[in-house]
């Protein structure tokens, strides 16, 4: 989804000062955007070991400066693994969408190219103002199927500053949830959806069953995001399920004593867990049932039809 614009580093920084500074800005606006859509990649064109930040400063040697505050050194490392920009599928509809080329006034960039005809956001390292705007202006040439060429003024999202990130807010959000749409979606990008959930197999068996079409897998989507987003938050006192929203409830004692071992699952660590506390997804008498480990650590334990209780045993 993020793409470095490479006609932002086409010229070094004037100063090494500058280099370190639009590198700083580069990462919170990766880190921002992360937070929003879990995305942890920013696809470059190929390794950028060797991009000039400054005369004699290339990004390797920023990579290794302990005057760089070192998570930012690291993070970065971790986010600029996807070289080149596209995945071996994406190449192929790229192949099959051959004919489009993108110009940034008389430039062509292959990376304002895939962000037009895939729909990411691009970002920059902005060693100057020229790249201090939430869009980008492109020229857009084509081949139409007649043969003819064809141009067309087209934008580009772009991040420069965290100010860009907050105006595209709302469609990186929807971004995430409209490439859902079965619990196999889920569970396939649940570590770029969830930062701080964990699975158990009575929850990967319910979510995996939700195929294409069925409105619970929206439901279910919405109330991983509800929880992640608590206990993200979650960073000390005591556990407060009125803080979550909507219906959010523990087992009776009597329920717990009779059916015990329909609300014990093993963990990814092969521990057992009796889960008590549980969400209600509606259509379908859905539960989701969960258990607070602590400020940032979430184990969900069940999702599926209601389970027994004392009031309803069938």
């Amino acid at each position: 989804m993020m793409i470095l614009n490479e006609l932002s580093y086409t010229k070094p920084a004037k100063s090494i000062h500058a280099a370190k500074n639009a590198m700083k800005r580069l990462v919170m606006n990766i880190k921002c955007i992360g937070l929003i859509t879990k995305s942890r990649v920013l696809r470059t064109k190929t390794d950028i070991s060797n991009l000039l930040l400054f005369k004699d400063y290339p990004l390797a040697k920023w990579r290794n400066d302990k005057s760089v505050d070192l998570e930012a050194r690291r993070y970065f490392r971790l986010v600029t693994t996807k070289a080149p920009y596209l995945s071996e599928s994406e190449t192929q509809k790229m192949n099959e969408l051959k004919g489009y080329q993108a110009f940034c006034g008389d430039v062509e960039s292959e990376a304002l190219t895939i962000a037009y005809l895939f729909d990411f956001i691009s970002l920059s390292i902005m060693f100057n103002q020229t790249w201090n705007r939430s869009w980008i202006n492109i020229r857009v040439v084509s081949i139409n199927a007649l043969g003819d060429i064809e141009e067309n003024e087209e934008l580009v999202r772009h991040v420069g500053i965290i100010k860009h990130v907050k105006e595209h807010e709302d469609w990186l959000r929807n971004k995430v949830f409209d490439a859902i749409h079965t619990g196999s979606d889920i569970l396939e990008n649940r570590e770029n959806l969830f930062g701080v959930l964990e699975f158990c197999d009575g929850a990967i068996e319910g979510i995996s069953s939700l195929g294409s079409g069925d409105p619970l897998a929206k439901k279910i989507l919405n109330k991983l995001c509800v929880l992640d987003k608590y206990f993200t938050k979650w960073t000390s006192g005591p556990f407060d399920p009125s803080a979550i929203g909507g219906s959010v409830s523990p087992d009776s004692e009597a329920t717990l004593n009779k059916y015990r071992d329909e609300r014990t699952f093993s963990c990814t660590d092969g521990t057992k867990i009796t889960f008590s506390w549980h969400m209600k997804v509606n259509p379908g008498a859905w539960r989701l049932y969960f258990e607070p480990i602590g400020p940032r650590r979430c184990i969900i334990g069940y999702v599926g039809p209601h389970l027994r209780t004392v009031k309803y045993d069938s």
